[in-house]
């Protein structure tokens, strides 16, 4: 199966105390990166192992954010792919 450079797509969407926790994942660059992601106040916020991206959510969808997020952890190399 080939895998194009830039797939990603949110997977599960659940509440809890009002904040709404989605697990995102993302290929790049042929390697699978997962995470969960926090939406509040407007914004989504993603912890890697070495950081994290914040990204106003602003005209996006929740999804497109939390990709965005994902996106920038991956490129800057603060999350590692899934095994």
């Amino acid at each position: 199966m080939t895998v194009p450079p830039f797939v990603a797509g949110s997977l599960v969407d659940f509440k809890l105390k009002g904040v709404l926790r989605m697990l995102v994942e993302l290929v790049k660059d042929g390697k699978l990166y997962r995470a969960e992601c926090h939406v509040h106040d407007g914004y989504v916020l993603i912890h890697g192992e070495r950081g994290s991206s914040q990204v106003d959510i602003n005209g996006f969808s929740i999804s497109q954010a939390a990709e965005h997020a994902l996106w920038n952890l991956a490129r800057k190399g603060e999350i590692d792919p899934v095994d």
